[in-house]
């Protein structure tokens, strides 16, 4: 991964809407690697708007995801394509 494109892309995100750079971010990308490109696209043109894991996943003290949370999406080949935010939690 290529973590200091992603920091940029993050930066250049918040700097063009007014977002505190210091506001929780995950970076990641969907499914294998032959699918990943494909899902981030439906996700940056609005098809794909909503995701799901179970909380029995999550490790002990892993952070689960929290309303306000960013998440930047990533290709095949973890290059940033576009950053979500976490609506709802349930």
């Amino acid at each position: 991964m290529n973590s200091s494109l992603i920091e940029k892309f993050w930066t250049d995100f918040c700097n063009n809407h007014g977002i505190s750079k210091s506001s929780h971010y995950e970076a990641y990308s969907f499914g294998d690697p032959e699918s990943a490109d494909y899902i981030a696209d439906l996700v940056k043109n609005g098809i794909k708007t909503a995701t799901s894991s179970a909380l029995e996943l999550y490790e002990e003290n892993e952070r689960i995801p929290q309303v306000g949370d960013y998440n930047v999406i990533l290709d095949s080949q973890n290059l940033p394509i576009c950053v979500t935010q976490t609506k709802v939690v349930e």
